[in-house]
Order: C-alpha cells, then sequence, then structure tokens
C-alpha cells in the first residue's frame, strides 16, 4: 500500500501510458498502516526535541571553540542517543532556515554568533510548529488512502473527488470544501464521469460482500446464547441507512452484510463496523 492517493494514482497510472486496458492491483493489509506511519513519526520531532538538539548543538560549538562542527549529526547522535538521526537531520534542516547556523562546502555546520539564543529559541518553535503541522497533514494524507482501500464506493470516483477536494481547498483554503463549492470545481475542473460511476473498477464490477470472519461468528454465537440484547444488537441495516458511531459521529451506511457494516462518513471517508456499535441518527428506526 502507498502512503497516497498521489502515490497509487501516479503508479497505476503507468500501466495505462500505451492507451491499452490493464489491470492495476492495490496489496492492502491494514497492518501496513503501521509501516507508512513510521515514516512521518520517524521524520518530524517534536518541539521539545528541536530545543534539546539545539542546546546539544550549543554546547558542542562551544567544547569546538565555535569552529564548524563536522560529521554534524553523528556528533548530535552521540551527545542524544535517543533521538533518531532523521529527527537530527531535519532539526539542523530548522535552523538552517532560521539562519541559526550555516553549512560549509564539506558539510560542516557552523553556529552563527550573530543569533541570540532566546530569539533562535522562539524562532524555532514556530519552525517546529510547522513541521508539527504537516506530520498531521501527513496522517491525514494515509487515512484518505486506507479510506480508498477499504471503500466499496468506484475506485475512479473517489480520486476524482478527491483531487477536486485538494484544488478546491488550494483555492478557497479551505480544508472541507461544501458540497455547493465542490460541485462548482467540478464543474470548473471538468468531471469525465459526469457525477456518475466508471462502470470499470473492481466495486462497479463485482460490488464486494462482506464476510463474518471465524472470530466475529465465535462472537455472535455467545451473544445468541447468553444475552439477552442479542436481537437488538444484531439489528440489520440497510444502505442509506443514517448512523450515528460515539467515536466518528454521523455517517450513512454504504455498504451492509451479516454483521459488518461500512458507513461513509462527511468527510469522505468509510470504515467499517460492526453493527452493534451503530446506533440510528434519527429516531424510530
Amino acid at each position: 500500500m502507498p502512503g497516497s492517493l498521489e502515490a497509487h494514482y501516479q503508479e497505476a497510472g503507468r500501466a495505462g501510458r500505451d492507451g491499452e486496458p490493464a489491470n492495476c492491483i492495490l496489496l492492502f493489509e491494514l497492518e501496513d498502516k503501521q509501516v507508512q506511519q513510521f515514516f512521518p513519526g520517524g521524520r518530524y520531532p517534536g518541539v521539545d526535541q528541536v530545543l534539546r538538539i539545539a542546546a546539544a548543538l550549543r554546547r558542542l560549538a562551544a567544547e569546538n571553540d565555535g569552529q564548524a562542527i563536522e560529521q554534524p549529526v553523528e556528533a548530535l547522535h552521540e551527545a542524544l542517543p535517543d533521538i533518531g538521526t532523521n529527527k537530527l537531520r531535519t532539526a539542523l534542516s530548522l535552523m538552517r532556515e532560521i539562519a541559526m547556523v550555516r553549512r560549509t562546502r564539506r558539510g560542516a555546520v557552523k553556529l552563527q554568533a550573530c543569533n541570540a539564543e532566546q530569539h533562535a529559541d522562539e524562532r524555532l518553535r514556530e519552525a517546529a510548529q510547522r513541521y508539527l503541522a504537516m506530520a498531521e497533514n501527513d496522517r491525514d494524507v494515509l487515512e484518505r488512502m486506507i479510506g480508498y482501500a477499504q471503500s466499496a464506493q468506484c475506485r475512479w470516483r473517489i480520486v476524482l473527488d478527491y483531487f477536486t477536494t485538494q484544488m478546491v481547498s488550494i483555492g478557497t483554503s479551505r480544508a472541507v470544501p461544501s458540497e455547493r463549492s465542490r460541485g462548482n470545481a467540478c464543474a470548473s475542473i471538468g468531471d469525465e464521469l459526469d457525477g456518475g460511476v466508471c462502470g470499470n473498477c473492481d466495486n462497479c464490477l463485482d460490488p464486494p460482500t462482506i464476510t463474518p470472519g471465524p472470530r466475529e461468528i465465535r462472537e455472535a454465537q455467545y451473544d445468541t446464547q447468553n444475552k439477552q440484547s442479542a436481537v437488538r444488537q444484531a439489528k440489520s441495516w440497510q444502505v442509506g441507512d443514517e448512523v450515528t458511531v460515539r467515536r466518528y459521529g454521523a455517517g450513512v451506511v454504504t455498504l451492509a452484510s451479516g454483521e459488518r457494516v461500512a458507513v461513509t462518513f462527511p468527510d469522505g471517508q468509510t470504515r467499517t463496523f460492526i453493527s452493534r456499535y451503530l446506533r440510528p441518527t434519527i429516531s424510530g428506526r
């Protein structure tokens, strides 16, 4: 599984460069999410870590009589073994960004004497906050990719809507555009599906069904044998039902099979739940 829909689109698009039909297969396991999370998680240091790295760099510069520090990443890692090298490199980039240090042609770094320590730390905090925002965006992008892999909707419809949303967000500086603005964007950008589906992807040709696994079957049997509320918990949901999930809020059922129900939320993400964890949004359901 790639880390973003952009990466998936680029990889899948390579199969269509000759204009001939092609099968693009996405290998997806939910456990792969941990692998993708490792990359942004190990790249961006927190604010406290950035300040610790800056303090360590000042100590190294003082010990070196203010001379350039050769192999700065290695020197900092020796001083701060609990911080990974990727985060050290990112912190050094932040320091170059605010002109706290400069890099020599040989790759060494030299602390700029004109930078007051307090002022430099304030600027480092601001820069580190921007990196934390970038890390949060990386997590959102990854969740979009996971939602795509688990979705029962038309694949090409999801991709078109995703990129339309990105263009609207850039144009309006709003993270979640309204339905009206999305419709206007589709009209201005051009929607090759005219709001419909492609009819050619796996979800269009062979709509997925959800088969309960052994654990879910055992849970259902246990509920039937030991709980008087089993009938209520096994409520049968229909596509289009408006439901509420405690953690995620209100959404709409887009796929229901046995105890497994897929729910699409207003942010466009689709998640799968066991039916008993859902509650009707509208009373009397």
